[in-house]
């Protein structure tokens, strides 16, 4: 029991510092920036809904953003979703709306599988150099939690990709905190255009049972030539894996996926 207040009072010391200074951030800038997911650290703040709110000619650094200022509206050219997204869900929800442009999206499936998709654009200042796509089939099986597929795609030559996966225990809205153990990288390196790429050879996987809620994060990042040194991570965090108490049923469910059913920033 005095393991449990401890976490709670850790979970609301978090929950309030995230409410002051914390938002949804969605889909939009990235940069280069170094972090350590062994501490109590959650977003790596490289991604700023501010930058893709700006027109095309004012954008600055790198960015990955659903809508490019006067270029329409393209059709997809990166891998269209294969999981749960292009098949039956209980529950979905993209930002931004609708997804016709570039968006990102949650899908619920049951209470015990989700999927997540995103395609966006990405480039440097007022630069398009190309379009991403992600996607990541996240499953429970009692306290294991697994991502696989984690894919990714480009319709340029991209270098330096590399994928990572953690686990924080962070209820809906929360920040939470990285689970001891959980970090985990795989390096893919180069990947020629239009080729999807995955973590091979069974994605991400970590086992815990002691939260009450917690959340998978896959974070991609990648560079590309014309930019030497500059990297463009996207990171992404699961719907929120509820188990009804800890202690005496370590079995996971989902509930939605909706924004009250997410961490706090699950896009960044």
């Amino acid at each position: 029991m005095a393991r449990i207040t401890a976490r709670r009072r850790l979970l609301t010391l978090f929950l309030t510092v995230a409410a002051a200074t914390a938002s949804w951030t969605g889909i939009a800038q990235a940069g280069s920036q170094s972090r350590d997911v062994s501490v109590a650290e959650t977003q790596p703040g490289v991604v700023w809904s501010s930058t893709c709110s700006l027109p095309l000619a004012q954008r600055t650094g790198q960015w990955v953003c659903p809508n490019v200022d006067g270029a329409g509206a393209p059709a997809r050219a990166t891998s269209a979703p294969t999981g749960p997204a292009a098949q039956a869900f209980r529950d979905s929800s993209c930002y931004p709306a609708p997804p016709g442009t570039g968006s990102a999206c949650w899908y619920v499936v049951d209470d015990f599988s989700a999927y997540f998709d995103m395609w966006s654009y990405f480039g440097s200042a007022d630069h398009i150099i190309g379009q991403v796509s992600y996607g990541i089939d996240w499953t429970v099986t009692g306290s294991n939690f697994r991502a696989n597929p984690v894919t990714f795609s480009a319709t340029m030559y991209t270098e330096s990709v590399s994928f990572e996966g953690w686990n924080i225990d962070a209820c809906g809205g929360q920040v939470g905190s990285t689970l001891s153990g959980s970090y985990s990288p795989y390096y893919v390196g180069f990947v020629p255009p239009d080729v999807t790429m995955s973590w091979d050879p069974s994605g991400y996987n970590f086992y815990s049972g002691d939260p009450a809620c917690k959340s998978e994060v896959i974070q991609v990042s990648f560079g590309q030539a014309d930019s030497p040194g500059v990297s463009w991570p996207v990171t992404m965090k699961s719907p929120v894996a509820y188990s009804l108490d800890p202690d005496t049923d370590p079995l996971y469910r989902f509930r939605t996926a909706q924004p009250s059913d997410l961490p706090a920033d699950p896009l960044s």
